[in-house]
């Protein structure tokens, strides 16, 4: 504020604005018609955009298999290898690709990405909002054969591509899978589970 300036009464302002000639008066009030419907015109588009960020996935877009629960959808990713990197590597060898730890911890074979491993990932979207989620943490997943045989828990930690963003941040690891061999996988986040059924493909690739 400038020292010196004294701020006008509302009897002074009334009386500055009673001299205004009939022309400006007529520019004031089409000035004041265009600035309405401006700010109609924006309430209108904030409107719709609040209504596309509530949609499902409206925020994340995350392709793939998905199971959905009252809250929330799961999306299941069973890719080549990725080289899994802690959040000191990271910062030591600064990786172009790969994935890097947020929470939790996976033994150096489950990071190691090597060719005759396959990156299980599972992506949890809020249904409601469309972002990303991975509270309560953590999630429980079990993996076997989908015959039933041998299923057993499948230690994950939260992880995000490298330059990809929260977007992917998503619970995954590397792990052994036979080409052409049926799984399944559940996958539990606090009280909710879901359950996938697919096909392991060579190099990480699968069928549903």
């Amino acid at each position: 504020m400038r020292l010196g300036r004294r701020a006008r009464t509302s009897e002074e302002a009334s009386d500055e604005f009673g001299s205004i000639t009939w022309p400006s008066r007529f520019q004031l009030g089409l000035v004041l018609v265009v600035a309405a419907i401006a700010g109609i015109a924006v309430a209108c588009g904030d409107a719709d955009t609040r209504t596309a960020t509530d949609s499902s996935d409206a925020r994340c877009r995350v392709d793939g298999p998905k199971k959905t629960t009252a809250t929330r959808a799961f999306v299941l990713h069973v890719l080549p290898p990725e080289r899994i990197f802690t959040s000191g590597q990271a910062a030591e060898l600064t990786p172009k690709e790969g994935e890097v730890i947020f929470r939790g911890a996976l033994v150096d074979e489950a990071r190691a990405g090597s060719p005759s491993q396959t990156h299980v990932s599972v992506h949890i979207l809020d249904r409601r909002r469309g972002d990303a989620v991975w509270e309560p943490y953590p999630l429980r997943v079990r993996l076997g054969p989908a015959d039933g045989e041998e299923v057993r828990p499948l230690d994950v930690a939260l992880m995000e591509g490298i330059g990809e963003g929260v977007c992917d941040r998503h619970y995954g690891t590397n792990v052994r899978l036979d080409a052409g061999r049926r799984y399944q996988l559940s996958a539990t986040l606090g009280s909710e589970t879901v359950r996938f059924n697919f096909e392991a493909g060579a190099h990480g690739g699968h069928r549903g």
